[in-house]
This record gives C-alpha cells, sequence and structure tokens, in this order.
C-alpha cells in the first residue's frame, strides 16, 4: 500500500492557500520529492519547510 498525502501546489510558505484548486494528492515520495525542489534538501532533512 502507498501512503497518500496531500499536497500543496503553491506551498503555503509562499502565499499558497488551503483551496480545493491549490491540493492535490502524492505518493510521499512524490510530495518530498516537491518540498525538495521548493525548499532544499537541507531544510526537509530538518523539517523547516515553513520558513
Amino acid at each position: 500500500m502507498v501512503g497518500l498525502q496531500v499536497d500543496h501546489i503553491v506551498p503555503v510558505a509562499h502565499g499558497g492557500g488551503c483551496e480545493e484548486d491549490n491540493l492535490r494528492i502524492l505518493c510521499g515520495d512524490c510530495n518530498l520529492r516537491e518540498g525538495v525542489k521548493s525548499f532544499g534538501l537541507e531544510k526537509m532533512r530538518r523539517g523547516e519547510s515553513c520558513g
């Protein structure tokens, strides 16, 4: 079974909201990959994506 997560298309830290049109379902690996693209690997490792 694959763990699915809700992802913000435009991250909240970049001004995105929680409206339905800014949300999508991704597997955990894909969501992590998007976070690394947005915030960088070191911040994602430390859990500092929002700030």
